[in-house]
Formats: C-alpha cells, structure tokens, sequence
C-alpha cells in the first residue's frame, strides 16, 4: 500500500543552448545606469517585443517618480527593421527623464547588467521560448530567467510574470495538468522565491510579437500574473503554497510499543508525529498530517501505523531537497525519540505540488485501494 502516489518526474532543466533570451543594451550609453537617490523605484521590463507595454506604462510611472528600464531582445537596427512602431514606442518612452530603452540584454544574465538588489521590480510578460516550442524548452527559459532575477531583486521587490491560463500550474486540478504546466512555482521555489499571489492581468496594449516577427499572438481569454517576492515573515495563502509529501511508517511490534510513552490511541491521534515533525521543520515550514492508516501486509504479521505527511512552504521557498532533510530527521527522531523502528526508510519525498492538489492526490488513493481497511483523516 502506499499514500502518498508521487507525481511522475518533471522533465529536466535544458542547459542555455538556444536560450530564448530578451537582452537590453542602453540607448544612449553602452552600460546600463544605476538607479539614484531621486527616484523612488526602479522597474524594469524584460522581452518587451515592440516596446508597447513599457510605452504604455511610461506616463504613469513617469508620475508616480518611478525609474523604468525598458529592454527587447534584438539590438536596436533589428528592432527597428522588425517592428513598424518600434520609433514610436521608443520615443514615448525615452521622454521622460529617468525612462531609458536598451537593447541586447539577456533576461537569463540580468546579474552581468545590473547590480545585486538594485531592482523594485522586473516584468516578463507572456515569455515563450521562439519558434514552435514545448514545454520543456518554455520551463528552461522561465527557470533560468527566475534564477537571474533573483539575484538582482531588492528585499522588498517583487518579480511579474503573465503566463496564459494553465502554463504557470497553480490553477491545476490534476496531476496531468499540474505536470504539463511550467511548474512556475517549483522553480521560483528553487531559487529562494515565494509565490506571493495570482492576479488577473488585463491586457491594455499591443500584443506584438509572434515568434520574433511583428505579429499578434493570443493570450486567452483570462491570463493570470504571477507574482513572486523574496521570502519575510509575511505567510503565503495556503492555495499558494508549494507542498511535497511522504509517508512515516512505523512497525507496531509489541516491545516497542511497551517502551514507547505514547500509547496507539496517541498516536493514531497524530499530534505526537505532527509536533515531532513541526519541531524538526525550518521555521516558515507548516506541517500537517491529513491521513493516517493502520493495516496488515500479508507477509508479514506485524501491523503497520502509516502516516502522510505534508510539508509546505508558508514563509520560506519549499524545495524537494528541504522537505527531505525534514523526512530524514523525522525518521531518525521517531526512533530515537519515541522508540519506535521505521520500516522503508531513506525513500525520498515526492515531488514539489501545489498544495490545494493535495485533496485530489489524496481522492486518488482512496479510490484506488481495495484493501478491507479504514482510511483515517486527520
């Protein structure tokens, strides 16, 4: 029997051969400016096709005294060869004193341009790997460019990125389409961001760049804008959460209950194994035991007192490599603290979930036993 069903493996990260990046090279100098004491923020935009969206956002940003960068991918004679209102664009950015368009920066290498923490907040909207891409190659791209903007986000900052409904996952109800999404929140995870929330985004520009040519491309009908921080004391809503699970399981031998302090209805109660496992957990680490079964294998005599344990990223990034350091002290804290053994040790947690998946993975199991046994939730 096993209870937690783990999801099936994401495809590997590509290496950056092919990389579908958007570099920015300063309009009027070769190095791109730092931000300075008279502005209140700095933002910049990355792959901005024809330079619409910044265009639009330039005025209001002028007003509120906010710093903006806007960057493409193309160096600037491509640009303006490519796109028909490329001039235009420019020049309604360009207007203001502290806007500045660039080009031929690569939103994958952002530390090669700009200073550690030196951004309030970096935009990718709608990225897509260039030509008929899957989903592997689109994963290689929104990983490598959140690993870069990491490291040049400010503490407070916050990192935007659009993604059409069902490419970021966090809307997923099945395990099918949780696995052919980006996974955007396992790989923010992965380099130290939170998914601090999932918006609507409104599309109020030009939509003009279809794999690299001056064409409209479609969004959908309700695009989602996933937004991501740095870690703070601020807990992340519970349906926004990265979780990954694992099952504790424990030989119910009578010597070892004898000398155990807890009796079985303790147990089965599952405060003792939840506070065991919260007391081992990083702080920003909420754990939960929604399921616990006690059963008979027919090899063996003994029964088993099997637990699911849940982990999950509340105000720190959850990564598979965290939530298995936990599952190992857990079982060498079972054994060591309450005196009981734990059979098939050393098996690994699964793979990182959005946690409001939880109950279906969780539906899934129970349909699928056909043993005469009770399943119990916490």
């Amino acid at each position: 029997m096993v209870i937690a069903k783990c999801i099936d493996e994401h495809e590997e990260i590509l290496p950056s051969k092919g990389r579908s990046t958007a570099t920015l090279v300063s309009l009027v100098t070769t190095r791109t400016p730092e931000p300075n004491d008279e502005t209140h923020e700095t933002w910049l935009i990355v792959g901005d096709g024809d330079l619409s969206y910044s265009a639009h956002r330039a005025p209001h940003l002028a007003a509120r005294n906010v710093r903006l960068i806007a960057t493409v991918l193309e160096d600037q004679a491509t640009h303006l060869r490519t796109y028909r209102n490329s001039q235009t664009a420019i020049d309604a950015i360009s207007k203001y004193s502290n806007h500045t368009v660039t080009f031929e920066v690569d939103a994958t290498r952002l530390e090669e341009r700009f200073s550690t923490r030196s951004l309030d907040r970096i935009i990718f909207n709608f990225p897509h790997w260039p030509g008929k891409a899957n989903n592997r190659y689109n994963r290689a791209l929104l990983n490598e460019f959140l690993k870069s903007a990491s490291a040049v986000l400010r503490a407070n900052g916050e990192i935007h990125v659009p993604l059409c409904v069902g490419q970021g996952g966090q809307e997923a109800t099945s395990v099918r389409q949780w696995r052919q999404s980006w996974m955007a929140s396992l790989y923010a995870a992965e380099h130290g961001l939170i998914l601090r929330n999932v918006e609507p985004f409104r599309v109020e520009y030009s939509l003009s760049s279809y794999r690299g040519v001056d064409r409209p491309f479609a969004v959908g009908t309700d695009p989602l804008n996933y937004v991501f921080t740095l870690p703070n004391s601020i807990p992340v809503a519970e349906h926004l959460q990265v979780s990954c699970r694992h099952e504790l399981r424990i030989p119910l031998e009578p010597e070892s209950l004898q000398s155990c302090r807890y009796s079985l209805q303790e147990l089965t109660e599952t405060k003792v194994i939840t506070k065991l496992a919260a007391d081992l957990a990083p702080q920003g680490v909420r754990v939960s035991v929604p399921l616990w079964d006690v059963f008979t294998l027919d090899h063996s005599p003994v029964p088993l007192l099997v637990f699911l344990l849940v982990y999950s990223g509340e105000t720190m990034p959850l990564t598979r490599l965290v939530a298995d350091e936990i599952r190992a002290k857990l079982e060498t804290a079972t054994f060591e603290r309450l005196g009981l053994p734990v059979a098939k040790r050393n098996r690994m947690v699964s793979k990182p979930f959005p946690y409001p998946l939880l109950d279906v993975l969780i539906a899934e199991y129970v349909d699928a036993q056909e043993m005469n046994h009770s399943i119990h939730k916490s």
